[in-house]
């Protein structure tokens, strides 16, 4: 028996050939309509996110990635850059992302090399094609000094992180529900 997974109202569904026949006759249609438009975005599918981690301590990142896998919203892929540099040229569609989707939601830290986080951050919000994307900065600083700076260079918000490994997971996931699930964005990767 040949099976095709399909999404259906109610969570995906294996379908049979004869099933998917059946269908193709009531919708009067062909079986090979149907697969073709199964293989199409629908309005009706949960949205799929791309998020921008600019972050260059490879335990933070495990964890960041860890938590947006167990996120309670679809988040389709997680861009890992190590320093603002490579930030900025994944941003910007340099080499080697002349390909790249644009992000939904971009988690920076502010000690990285090259090109610190102040300066990726002030060159993201002074770009008219970039600034209206939601940058929140994750740093282990909590000093007033850094939090009056991100602010002032136009941060969406900074979240200090936490020590223990726990709880930094659950503020990233909290992180990613709000801006991707509970806020109404300009999402450059969908369609309006």
């Amino acid at each position: 028996m040949i099976l095709l997974r399909a999404n259906l109202i109610g969570g995906p569904r294996n379908l049979t050939l004869e099933t998917l026949w059946r269908l193709a006759t009531a919708l009067e249609t062909s079986v090979s309509e149907i697969i073709v438009a199964a293989d199409l975005p629908s309005k009706s599918q949960p949205a799929q996110f791309v998020t921008l981690l600019v972050e260059d301590n490879p335990a933070d990142v495990y964890l960041v990635k860890k938590a947006l896998v167990r996120c309670s919203i679809p988040i389709d892929v997680v861009v890992v850059v190590e320093d603002g540099c490579e930030a900025m040229d994944y941003l910007r569609r340099n080499s080697p992302y002349e390909t790249a989707d644009t992000p939904d939601l971009i988690l920076l830290d502010l000690n990285l090399p090259k090109k610190n986080g102040y300066e990726v951050l002030q060159e993201v919000k002074s770009d008219d094609q970039l600034k209206r994307l939601p940058v929140v900065i994750l740093t282990a600083s909590s000093s007033k000094q850094d939090i009056l700076k991100t602010y002032e260079l136009h941060a969406n918000s900074l979240v200090t992180k936490p020590v223990d490994a726990d709880s930094f997971q659950k503020a990233v996931q909290k992180i990613a529900e709000y801006w991707l699930d509970f806020t109404n964005l300009p999402c450059p990767n969908k369609s309006w």
